[in-house]
């Protein structure tokens, strides 16, 4: 071709992109191809480890497989490297970037990735990627045969693809290679068919100072049809270009031909820079206008005239085309302030006229920068709350998601959310609160920070006064939208000051500040990775601020949630935990985060009373306080209080709704009581696209003791449910699963397949003989299994061994069948929780 085009180059360019396009465009029909021969063959293992099935498919850089993983025993995908391209260094950066990318982000509408491994062939190792196995067709399959789709349909597949996409889009990431080849429309756990993105190997950061994913910055990714027009003037992708090719592939779904007719590519590019498409309602049967406007605004041909997020385009197909209100100046705010009570009649003024509580839902602060400030962004948040729910006549409600990336705002009057961007040295954090009666912004503002360079590490610099300032102009314009004057003029003033809070500042150190707000992200994510590292950065804020009582209750948190991980460290792990609390409460006797890390210590320590006292403690000094009234919940269930429990969780509940990472306490207080379809449904629900251990590990309980109690013909339906469970929750854990292997001795046992479980029972033996495993866990099986003395002697063991998993012996239902024997008994009244 080089000879052929002579000094050419556009020309030459052209036909490379020609046979790229022809190579990416390749149908996933289930043959072989042309070759006639595959790169594995049906009956291979791959790593030691994966059967292969049968061939499924062969793409443009690979081919894809069935195989079955013969250790966790289920059924996968694995797509393997064409062998051609073996050599080919951007083709290896692009499978190793899909699994990087995957790993990072995990959404119920993403195709899930586990692993990259290698298989030896005679012509040298493959590198092959195992993911999710999707029962189903794509897209454009679908379309292929059915075009268009009814609009309930495509409305369905837009919404999922669409979040999907925000999810990426919210880890900031771009997917450059939308189009309907890589949407699947599949079946998951015999839930109704869904479409789940696929084919991450072209993704690239929004940042573009995050190099990782990308191996070839200057090439021209993603099939030209679906290409937005900047990225054929060779500008950088980003969250618009992605929009456009969603906004394309909306419009194949609703329209009988394409949106741009050219033959060419030239002609297809010229049509995508200069020429508008043809609108979808002239090659559409009765399209209601409003998906026209949208498709359109989608494929505007400048990035920043398009939507700002895909979640806009969902509200658009639905009929909701409001525009964001633009920012209120003080002059605004003023004339809303009067105009709303006016409109509204004498009720609305004599409504706001009273004092009365007000409530903030707060949003994440959507991060634009890069990924070493979003401990910032979500730190700031978890402690502007903590500042804002010290002053009265202020609800605050987390709803732990951006704004655009928001489901649901809530039930609050006022919606804090903030956007933070760098420019060169300086860190751009924009506030805003928008009241949802006025429906309009009543403040907004830009605070402005230098970044400077610490130790090697970024570190911004004067943080304490940021979030004063934040929280004090948030509450000022929340009053002065309401009209209300909650206290007398002269204790407002005592509590803010000029530049921010006066009161609640936990430390006057930055630098003790800054580790501390990495160690409440850490915390949040509480994973058997995070913890430890979470009590790093909280030891690191102590060393700085020895009288930092915020830090230390964050340690004792810490502490008490590395409990449930490791059992060989129990012992000191609690007494560690006790330190801290302590000196908490030493620190700061009215922070009832100390407090509430003391009652954790107490029950750990069986000291029920002294928990007790400790929760009430807390919740004294701050009643809605949902993390006490978690915690004290199980305290209450512990010895049978079921009512009294479920009360306390739905109180909680009710006060952080969108804390997901709460469930698995929620779901374990309800399968206790239970209320075991009560358990799965929050369980479920709080688990979608999320992959959180804890949550899995007890939501596979709850379908297991439903399939148990069942004993029908649907009870097998239910036993795979939890079978999944388990095989997910191995995939998390990684080489050890220890959780896994619980849950499937567990499963089999109730199943009934003694001989499935005998497995994973010897391996909970073995660990149990190297003085790393729970007694209390393998009791349940033995329990269950009918072997109860076997059961009664680890629980009398556990005893001895102060085993913290034994507090719930008294309601755990697995452990019904010894729960009348005398020696049973014995151990309750040892741990006086009759």
């Amino acid at each position: 071709m080089a000879d052929a085009c002579g000094d050419r180059k556009d020309l030459l360019r052209t036909l490379e992109e020609l046979l790229a396009n022809h190579a990416e465009s390749v149908s996933t029909t289930h043959s072989v191809g042309e070759s006639g021969t595959t790169v594995l063959n049906d009956g291979d293992l791959v790593a030691g480890r994966y059967r292969v099935v049968r061939f499924m498919a062969h793409g443009g850089m690979g081919e894809v497989y069935e195989i079955f993983d013969e250790r966790l025993k289920l059924r996968l995908a694995l797509k393997t490297l064409r062998s051609e391209l073996l050599s080919d260094r951007t083709a290896l950066a692009r499978f190793e970037r899909e699994l990087l990318i995957a790993r990072d982000v995990s959404h119920e509408n993403l195709c899930r990735l586990y692993d990259l491994v290698e298989h030896d062939t005679p012509s040298g190792p493959v590198p092959c990627l195992t993911m999710e196995l999707l029962d189903g067709e794509s897209l454009a399959e679908r379309l292929s045969r059915e075009r268009p789709l009814d609009l309930a349909t495509a409305l369905e597949f837009a919404q999922q693809i669409g979040r999907g996409l925000a999810a990426l889009h919210d880890h900031g990431i771009i997917h450059r290679d939308l189009k309907p080849s890589n949407v699947m429309l599949a079946t998951r756990r015999n839930r109704p068919q869904q479409a789940i993105v696929t084919d991450f190997g072209l993704a690239k950061a929004k940042d573009p100072d995050r190099v990782l994913f990308e191996s070839q910055p200057d090439v021209r990714a993603g099939a030209p049809y679906f290409m937005a027009p900047e990225l054929l003037r060779r500008e950088d992708p980003s969250i618009a270009s992605d929009v456009y090719a969603f906004g394309l592939i909306v419009d194949e779904m609703v329209t009988t031909r394409r949106a741009y007719s050219s033959e060419s590519l030239h002609a297809l590019y010229f049509s995508k820079l200069w020429e508008r498409p043809t609108p979808p309602r002239e090659r559409a049967n009765n399209l209601p206008a409003h998906w026209n406007s949208a498709i359109l605004r989608c494929l505007e041909i400048e990035p920043e005239q398009r939507f700002g997020s895909v979640a806009e385009i969902a509200g658009a197909l639905e009929g909701d085309v409001r525009a964001r209100p633009r920012p209120m100046t003080r002059r605004m705010v003023f004339a809303a302030t009067v105009a709303v009570p006016v409109l509204l009649g004498g009720a609305a003024l004599r409504t706001l006229a009273a004092p009365q509580a007000v409530s903030i839902g707060v949003f994440d602060i959507d991060n634009r920068t890069d990924h070493e400030f979003d401990y910032l962004c979500r730190g700031t948040i978890t402690e502007l709350i903590r500042r804002l729910g010290q002053v009265e006549g202020i609800e605050v409600m987390r709803l732990y998601s951006t704004r655009d990336g928001a489901t649901s705002a809530g039930t609050n009057r006022f919606a804090l959310d903030g956007v933070m961007e760098r420019q060169d040295s300086r860190l751009h954090l924009r506030m805003q609160l928008f009241d949802k009666v006025a429906r309009a912004y009543v403040w907004s503002h830009e605070f402005v920070r230098e970044v400077g360079k610490e130790t090697g590490q970024t570190r911004v610099l004067n943080l304490l006064e940021l979030q004063g300032e934040i929280a004090g102009s948030a509450v000022e314009a929340t009053e002065h939208s309401l009209g209300v004057i909650y206290r007398a003029e002269a204790g407002l003033r005592r509590r803010f000051r000029t530049g921010g809070f006066s009161i609640g500042s936990p430390t006057m150190s930055n630098s003790a500040f800054d580790h501390f707000l990495r160690g409440q992200t850490l915390l949040q994510e509480s994973t058997p990775a995070s913890l430890p590292a979470a009590v790093e950065s909280f030891e690191r804020a102590v060393a700085e601020d020895s009288r930092f009582a915020l830090a230390y209750a964050g340690l004792a948190h810490a502490y008490l949630m590395w409990l449930n991980y490791d059992q060989m460290r129990s012992q000191e792990l609690a007494q560690k935990a006790r330190q801290s609390a302590e000196r908490a409460i030493n620190e700061d006797p009215s922070l009832p985060e100390g407090h509430v890390g003391m009652a954790g210590v107490q029950q750990y320590e069986w000291n029920w009373e002294g928990a007790l006292q400790s929760f009430d403690q807390a919740l004294r000094l701050k009643p809605r306080f949902p993390r006490a009234l978690r915690w004290r919940a199980g305290l209450l269930l512990q010895f049978g209080r079921f009512d009294e429990a479920v009360a306390g969780m739905y109180q909680a509940l009710a006060l952080d709704p969108y804390d997901r990472t709460a469930s698995a306490g929620h779901g374990l207080t309800l399968l206790f009581a239970g209320r075991v379809r009560d358990s799965i449904r929050l369980l479920e629900e709080a688990l979608e696209g999320r992959e959180m251990v804890l949550g899995r590990f007890n939501l596979g309980q709850a379908y297991a003791r439903h399939a148990f109690l069942l004993k029908d013909a649907s009870s097998p339906q239910w036993f795979e449910k939890a079978l999944r469970q388990a095989e997910m929750v191995a995939l998390a854990e990684g080489k050890q699963p220890k959780l896994a292997t619980q849950m499937f001795a567990l499963f089999h046992s109730l199943k009934g397949d003694l001989e499935a479980a005998a497995p994973y029972v010897r391996r909970m033996e073995d660990e149990l003989l190297q003085a790393y495993g729970a007694p209390v866990r393998l009791a349940w099986m033995y329990s269950v299994q009918g072997a109860v003395e076997r059961a009664l002697n680890l629980l009398e063991r556990a005893l001895v061994q102060r085993d913290p998993s034994l507090i719930y012996v008294r309601v755990n239902p697995f452990l019904e069948n010894s729960r009348s024997h005398p020696r049973f008994q014995a151990v309750v009244s040892a741990m006086r929780l009759n």
